[in-house]
């Protein structure tokens, strides 16, 4: 018999990574990441840094990206499937752990590396990019 929940993808490292723009518009929170089930994670701070409410908004519409699962909270939850570690600092350019470009910057990036053909390759058809990285 299979688990269900293997074939539900995982948004972990997306919620990682808006955790690493909070923290960079909120440098003093210290958060801690919660998996509570396949489609809700929760990022929780201290009340007595920040009052989520009073962010919530903000984190809505500036931090967190559309289609991930995630709230802030002063109130960590009672279940919870794993605690996921945040990104730290000394983390963010391992692996680009720390980096969600948009398609401009990520252009960038792989013009950066390959110079002699990307400008062709943009030009042509913006698939081209994934079949660069494959």
């Amino acid at each position: 018999m299979s688990d269900p929940e293997a074939s539900v993808p995982s948004y972990a490292e997306q919620v990682r990574r808006i955790d690493v723009e909070l923290r960079s518009r909120f440098p003093h929170l210290l958060t801690r990441i919660y998996d509570v089930h396949p489609f809700s994670y929760v990022i929780v701070f201290d009340a007595e840094l920040q009052d989520a409410q009073k962010i919530e908004k903000e984190f809505d519409g500036q931090i967190r990206w559309l289609t991930v699962p995630v709230r802030i909270s002063n109130d960590r939850p009672l279940v919870y499937r794993r605690e996921l570690a945040p990104i730290q600092d000394s983390e963010l350019a391992h692996d680009f752990a720390g980096m969600s470009p948009s398609t401009f910057a990520f252009e960038n990036l792989v013009a950066l590396r390959w110079p002699a053909s990307s400008e062709q390759r943009f030009a042509s058809d913006r698939w081209m990019l994934c079949r660069l990285l494959t």
